[in-house]
């Protein structure tokens, strides 16, 4: 079903190329990319170089890897080739639904399942249990994903963050039990949160002039009754 997924990665691993995952959530919309990078030098540079093959985002589409062109009624990633003479760069990347991440193509690749809940509060996004990229790859050593994020985190398992960056680092040593887990503040973004924290200063400041002004002003006509008296 994802043979040639498969198989491109396998080549990458193998050869010691570089792979980075992103996820950016702005809201209910996920930017997902996969960056597969390797240098000049390397016998899977050509190769990768000229590597075009179209990839579905959804994980149950069939049939694709025996066809090099894109089907009728099937949504593929973005395919982005950054190469030149100094290394080979390719990036698939697609702006999905909250519907189509539960279905992507390079998640179930690699975790079994991933679940979002959602109640009036919070959005939990949420991976099984046990990373198998390993058992695919064997020359893999590490595995690092990023998830980017304008909401509030409430809860996490991310193992560094940096800002509004939380960081999973995955190793043989730790994959059987690695999972992903985030937990969003699904009421306000963190920019709405200091916009409406700026507007209740405004408000507050407001209240402040108006109250001066009328004090000044009942100070003036309390003058002006005493020099009439």
């Amino acid at each position: 079903m994802l043979k040639k997924i498969v198989l491109i990665l396998s080549l990458i691993f193998l050869s010691g190329c570089s792979v980075e995952y992103n996820l950016n959530i702005d809201d209910d919309q996920y930017l997902e990319d996969l960056t597969l990078t390797t240098s000049s030098t390397s016998q899977d540079y050509e190769n990768l170089k000229n590597y075009s093959w179209p990839k579905p985002i959804d994980y149950t589409v069939t049939g694709y890897s025996e066809a090099p062109e894109k089907q009728d009624g099937v949504t593929y990633y973005d395919y982005l080739n950054n190469s030149n003479d100094n290394q080979a760069s390719i990036t698939y990347k697609y702006d999905m639904s909250e519907s189509q991440i539960k279905k992507s193509a390079i998640i179930h690749n690699c975790f079994t399942s991933i679940n979002i809940y959602n109640s009036d509060n919070s959005k939990t996004l949420q991976t099984s249990s046990g990373f198998e990229c390993f058992d695919k790859y064997p020359p893999l050593e590490n595995v690092t994903v990023n998830i980017k994020t304008t909401k509030e985190v409430v809860d996490n398992n991310a193992d560094f963050v940096n800002n509004n960056t939380y960081t999973w680092v995955i190793n043989k040593a730790n994959a059987s039990t690695k999972s992903i887990y985030l937990e969003l503040n699904n009421s306000t973004t963190q920019e709405e949160e200091v916009s409406q924290e700026g507007l209740s200063i405004e408000i507050i400041l407001i209240i402040i002039g108006v109250f001066i002004i009328l004090l000044v002003v009942l100070i003036k006509l309390k003058n002006r009754k005493y020099r009439r008296n």
